[in-house]
């Protein structure tokens, strides 16, 4: 799964993001405001790759056995 988000003006310091393991959730946070919360269809999730360029975050995960129809796992 590729998640890609489009953040005009926000700096590379500003940006977080991080996995809310109780709600499978993906969050980008700017400048400690949350500012998207994407669910994810599962509980353990591996991040591949996380890029930031041109104002374009792109972040790819799947789940930890590779399996894309291993979902909720």
């Amino acid at each position: 799964m590729t998640v890609v988000a489009d953040l005009p003006g926000v700096a590379f310091d500003d940006l977080r993001v991080g996995l809310d393991e109780k709600r499978s959730d993906l969050v980008i946070i700017v400048k400690d405001t949350t500012i998207e919360r994407i669910s994810l269809p599962w509980k353990l999730v591996r991040v591949n790759t996380v890029m930031y360029n041109n104002e374009i975050l792109e972040i790819n995960l799947h789940p930890p056995g590779g399996n894309l129809d291993s979902l909720n796992e």
